[in-house]
């Protein structure tokens, strides 16, 4: 993918990695527009990237993706600004396990809100809709690929994110709408989400098994998950999952399916 002159959608991105997607896009000269919850931070986060890269080349938009007419309308205002719509990345996440609600908003933002934003990107950047196709980015995670006691409805949100990433990203629908849809699984990653998902547990010890965790995989910085997103984005095979950890380059992560008789 020639990313020269395109447009993109980052939710969640007025810091940690969705700040760093923003930052690489626009060194790629994508126009971006940066979309949060935070308004204070998101615009904050856009003035200094104006410095950088021009006041032309980047906006922001306060958006909650739980509001399902306020994310659409981040979509449009995307398109009036820039023109176009050719990159959605679904960054927004939570990891909140609490027993009160804390768990049912983290099911809300990282999977059903990113199911939405996948059928509006589809709705807007789709062949089927008379435009010109795009590319979907969702964001899991690598807890969904071993038991992680400590975050057991973030892990299971982001499992769900792979699979729909993975179903949507089929030939069925790509070739139907022109877009790809490709998942990237970061590892941990040095951003404000680990010392909240440690202290937002249910269980006993649990901020104490999620920080061994954390020591044990080794925590990468942000900058690498901006690096390995661009070069993702220009090469992904719709319906492919990514994993970008340790400081490493991206590789694509494989399944090997067993038929088990039952």
């Amino acid at each position: 993918m020639d990313l020269n002159g395109k447009v993109a959608l980052v939710t969640g991105s007025a810091q940690g990695i969705g700040k760093s997607y923003v930052e690489h896009l626009l060194k790629n000269n994508v126009k971006v527009m940066i979309s949060d919850v935070n308004q204070v931070v998101g615009e904050e986060t856009r003035n200094e990237m104006a410095k950088k890269f021009g006041e032309d080349k980047v906006k922001f938009t306060l958006c909650d993706v739980t509001n399902e007419n306020q994310f659409e309308d981040t979509i449009k205002n995307t398109i009036r600004s820039f023109g176009k719509i050719d990159i959605l990345i679904n960054n927004a996440g939570i990891g909140n396990e609490t027993m009160d609600a804390g768990w049912k908003k983290t099911i809300q933002v990282n999977f059903i809100s990113l199911v939405k934003g996948t059928y509006l990107g589809m709705k807007y950047m789709g062949k089927d809709q008379g435009k010109n196709g795009g590319t979907i980015i969702n964001i899991a995670s690598l807890t969904t690929f071993e038991p992680f006691e400590t975050v057991p409805v973030y892990s299971a949100t982001k499992s769900a994110v792979n699979q729909f990433s993975r179903s949507i990203g089929t030939k069925l629908h790509y070739d139907r709408t022109g877009v790809r849809v490709i998942s990237i699984n970061p590892g941990f990653t040095d951003t404000a989400i680990l010392p909240s998902i440690a202290s937002n547990q249910s269980i006993n010890d649990g901020k104490k098994l999620w920080d061994d965790k954390c020591t044990k995989s080794g925590v990468q910085c942000v900058d690498n998950m901006g690096k390995g997103m661009i070069e993702v984005l220009k090469k992904a095979d719709p319906g492919s999952m990514w994993a970008i950890e340790n400081e490493g380059a991206p590789k694509r992560i494989e399944f090997i399916v067993e038929k088990y008789n039952c």
